[in-house]
Formats: C-alpha cells, structure tokens, sequence
C-alpha cells in the first residue's frame, strides 16, 4: 500500500469515497421515491406546487446546514484541500470495486424491499 501525503492509504480513500457516494447516492434513491409517492399524492394543483416547494427545501436542506453551522476557517480548509488523484485511484478501483459496490447494492436492495414489503410504503 503506498501512502499518500494525507496518512491514508489509496483503498482507504477509495472506500471513504466509495461509503460516502454510497451513502449519498441511498438518501437520493429514498429521496426520489419518498418525494415521487408525495407528490403524486397531492389532490389540488395549489397542494402539488407547495408540495414541490416542500421536496426542494428538503434536497436543499444539508446545504443550508452546512452554509449556516459551518465556521469559515473549515469551509477555507475544505476548498484548500487539494483534489483526489484519480489516474491513481482508478488502479485502486479496478482491482476491487466490485468488492466494495456490490455489498452497498445488496444492502439498498435489502433496505427497499423489506421497507416495501412491510406495508409502510403506500404508493396507492
């Protein structure tokens, strides 16, 4: 493993960037279907526009956190990182990734489906 000037090595990078894509990438997913059932629920065009207006504050919501209780120093700190290396990352990528991506596909699958089967999801 060759360490980088961060302390990580290169399989730890990639899977913090593979957990936190996945992780986003889940909310998205439940976001998209949660927000779909919402709106195709609404019984008026007035209930359907402020529904909208209520599905975009909360795709907006973890930016407005970070906007407001972020302290600038950090925010200075994280725009002076220096970018991710991908001509290196993609080695790291190729060898593994299956290792690390179908794990997180099985467990949104396993989420959705017994979230589904549950009854607790109503798309009627």
């Amino acid at each position: 493993s060759t360490m980088l000037h961060s302390g990580l090595t290169m399989w730890q990078k990639v899977l913090f960037v593979l957990a936190i894509v996945g992780s986003k990438f889940a909310i998205l997913v439940n976001l998209w279907f949660e927000g779909s059932v919402f709106l195709a629920q609404s019984e008026t065009n007035s209930d359907l526009i402020l529904n909208c207006l209520a599905a975009c504050f909360i795709f907006e919501i973890d930016d407005i956190f970070y906007q407001a209780f972020t302290p600038a120093r950090i925010k200075d700190a994280l725009q002076d990182l220096p970018p991710l290396q991908v001509s290196h990352m993609t080695d790291a990528i190729s060898a593994g990734a299956l290792e690390v991506i179908v794990p997180w596909c099985l467990i949104f699958c396993w989420v959705l489906f017994t979230y589904t089967a549950a009854g607790t999801c109503d798309v009627n």
